[in-house]
């Protein structure tokens, strides 16, 4: 009954975040919010130093991570016979493709650098893919909501996260993949505003369709 509560409110909350995810989407995408977001990353930008910098960017390095981790993860999983850790981990790097479908959904424009100043030297995942899949749309790298960083830490270091204590059997290294998990998760936000690759109705959006997609990944690992 209590496993049953649990997964009850998990599917509640995902849909929670998503319906507030899909409203902040459409309101920000007619320009109602963009002096809002504007002011917040013109102030933003205003702080820092060339170490600032380069913590922002190691941050925002951890993209590259998300779908070889899941794979990898899920992969060792399977053969240590937790299958169904195996699979979720899985599934969860496929944020990666959900998210580039929201941004052609949405199509909120990114922002420009007549607009803010665009800090980052290090091409994006969608970028390498932009040019290798000969220009598909949901690769276009011009549409932003919701930022494609925190909807894909969500969601793989979210479930990493959430199972770590049935991946690792060591007490300790689960607590600090934990840490970590949540540590990169709460910074990727900041960071890929004051690098200037997105607003922060983003970053906002990123979280609650991340928080959706997590989860309800979390209700069907559950559901039995």
């Amino acid at each position: 009954m209590q496993i049953v509560n649990r997964c009850r409110r998990f599917i509640v909350w995902s849909l929670v975040f998503l319906i507030l995810g899909i409203g902040l989407g459409v309101y920000s995408g007619n320009g109602s919010l963009y002096l809002a977001d504007l002011t917040v990353s013109k102030w933003l930008q205003s702080y820092g130093s060339d170490l600032f910098v380069l913590f922002n960017q190691s941050v925002s390095i951890f993209e590259y991570a998300v779908v070889f981790v899941s794979v990898a993860l899920s992969v060792w999983l399977y053969f240590q016979n937790k299958k169904r850790e195996a699979v979720f981990v899985l599934i969860s790097g496929l944020s990666w493709f959900v998210s580039r479908i929201l941004k052609s959904l949405f199509a909120v424009t990114s922002p420009t650098g007549d607009e803010v100043a665009q800090i980052s030297s290090l091409p994006s995942l969608a970028n390498i893919v932009y040019g290798v899949g000969g220009g598909l749309k949901i690769f276009d790298t011009q549409f932003s909501y919701p930022s494609g960083h925190v909807f894909n830490y969500v969601s793989i270091w979210g479930m990493v996260y959430y199972l770590k204590n049935k991946i690792f059997k060591n007490t300790l290294l689960a607590r600090v993949v934990g840490i970590f998990c949540i540590f990169l998760i709460a910074v990727v936000g900041f960071s890929r505003i004051y690098l200037g690759a997105h607003w922060f109705t983003d970053v906002l959006g990123g979280y609650l369709l991340g928080g959706s997609w997590l989860l309800a990944l979390i209700y069907f690992y559950h559901l039995r």
